[in-house]
């Protein structure tokens, strides 16, 4: 919880001073999602899943600690951001 508290703050910090940068999220242990990134100021989360990355756009920052903060990464990936957010 803690770490997610501070990932917020800074991404507020830095979107309020107008450099924002890309922030690695704390993904629980999962089978389906290697690794993700969060980036506050154009609004892309970016996936690496099963060893493939893609890109989705205009997703909302609590969309992201919402994915960070689930039991199951792939289960709130699956019902939240597959064919929800534009993809490249």
């Amino acid at each position: 919880m803690k770490k997610t508290t501070i990932i917020v703050a800074t991404l507020l910090l830095f979107s309020t001073l107008g450099f924002a940068e890309e922030v690695e999220l704390d993904i629980a242990s999962s089978s389906f999602i290697d690794e993700a990134e969060y980036d506050s100021d154009n609004e892309t989360l970016i996936l690496t899943l099963n060893g493939s990355e893609y890109t989705y756009e205009n997703v909302p920052e609590d969309v992201a600690e919402e994915l960070e903060d689930a039991y199951s990464a792939g289960e709130y990936y699956n019902e939240n951001i597959k064919g929800q957010y534009d993809r490249y």
